[in-house]
């Protein structure tokens, strides 16, 4: 068989006939959980210890995982936009995703300006940010635009990226002035004045799985939903632990607090004769997590439209209408980034709102979902 009959054989992980996997549906979650930790970083966790909030925040996350898993495994959950009418009914569904969307549509601007800020403030000084923006936006329309079943697909592909950069990142606690002692000591009070900003930090981490109510129809239906939701929560508390306790290992803990964005600094420290900037390689690859984020984002927000507007037609993604809502998503972007998202200071505020819309997102819309599942299965009864 050659390559074009493998791309396009029904067995193929990329074919437009192959729903998600179990494999997929774990990465996928795992992706957008890892996407807020690029964002929002740990130097503000100032002590090694904190890495058992770490541990108890994904345990705690298993929860809200379970409830989400128990909704796409349900018939109105794999039944996507239409299955939330089954569920609250047609004005209280309408008034749900209305705003659900206004949610969406405020962490798609901030998380598409926080990129651009990052790759303007550490690369790409020279380009102006409207530019960095267009890229980045049209590259998640782009994905969009191929569907809701390929778009998921992507974090196979963000997965892999991902793992090229965490093998970086090992090659760094090889150098011979990193100290293993830096993470001592592991036990300590985390009660301090710190606890409570430090209990929002992480469990703003773990938040992102919210984001995939819709996207019952478009898992198969052998998958194990909640195993392999628990299996991506449980990566990203791997990935976490480590990299919280890495960091501390190459800064130590007296420096740590002091240095912002801390995982894109660490990857300047390594020197290769091919490449004076690893960061050159590391920043643009670190854009294939925000892709798929904001391409799974602006999909399930043209579906929520639709169904808030009351159109009977399954439109597909490369619509007039599916362009028009891009259109205004990006231009909402660039009027953002160059009014509202221009210093240093209204970046760390707008990390701040982003961080504590996560919060209420990852904490209400599980409970209201479970709250709507346990009152429709009483008056089933």
């Amino acid at each position: 068989m050659d390559m074009v009959n493998i791309i396009n054989s029904n067995k193929s992980y990329f074919s437009s006939k192959h729903k998600i996997d179990s494999v997929m549906l774990a990465l996928l979650i795992n992706r957008f959980q890892i996407l807020h930790f690029i964002i929002f970083s740990t130097e503000r966790l100032k002590y090694p210890h904190m890495v058992w909030l770490i541990i108890l925040g994904g345990v705690i996350s298993q929860l809200n995982i379970y409830i989400l898993s128990r909704w796409l495994s349900s018939h109105p959950g794999k039944k996507g936009i239409w299955g939330v009418y089954d569920l609250f009914g047609n004005v209280y569904s309408k008034i749900f995703l209305l705003v659900w969307l206004c949610f969406m549509f405020i962490k798609f601007i901030i998380i598409s300006s926080y990129y651009v800020y990052l790759l303007h403030k550490y690369l790409m000084t020279q380009y102006p940010k409207p530019t960095l923006v267009l890229v980045l936006i049209i590259s998640s329309v782009y994905l969009a635009s191929k569907g809701f079943s390929n778009a998921l697909k992507f974090s196979v592909i963000t997965f892999v990226f991902s793992v090229g950069i965490f093998l970086l990142y090992i090659l760094l606690m090889s150098d011979a002035f990193v100290s293993i002692q830096d993470i001592f000591p592991l036990f300590g009070n985390v009660f301090n004045c710190n606890f409570l900003n430090s209990v929002l930090l992480i469990w703003g981490f773990f938040s992102g799985p919210e984001y995939l109510i819709l996207i019952g129809p478009y898992i198969r239906s052998d998958v194990n939903i909640h195993k392999s939701m628990f299996i991506g929560n449980l990566m990203t508390i791997i990935e976490y632990v480590a990299f919280f306790l890495g960091t501390f290992i190459f800064y130590g803990s007296d420096f740590l607090p002091y240095v912002q964005h801390s995982y894109i600094n660490m990857i300047n420290f390594l020197q290769f004769q091919f490449i004076q900037r690893i960061e050159m390689i590391t920043l643009p690859v670190l854009m294939v997590n925000f892709t798929l984020s904001l391409a799974v984002i602006l999909l399930s927000s043209f579906k929520a439209i639709l169904y808030i507007t009351g159109s009977k037609k399954k439109l597909k993604e490369n619509t007039l209408a599916f362009f028009m809502t891009s259109s205004f998503f990006t231009f909402a972007c660039i009027f953002f980034i160059l009014k509202l998202f221009t210093t240093e200071i209204q970046a760390l505020f707008w990390d701040d709102v982003l961080l504590y819309l996560s919060v209420f997102t990852y904490t209400s819309i599980p409970a209201i979902i479970f709250i709507a599942i346990l009152a429709k299965s009483r008056r089933v009864k």
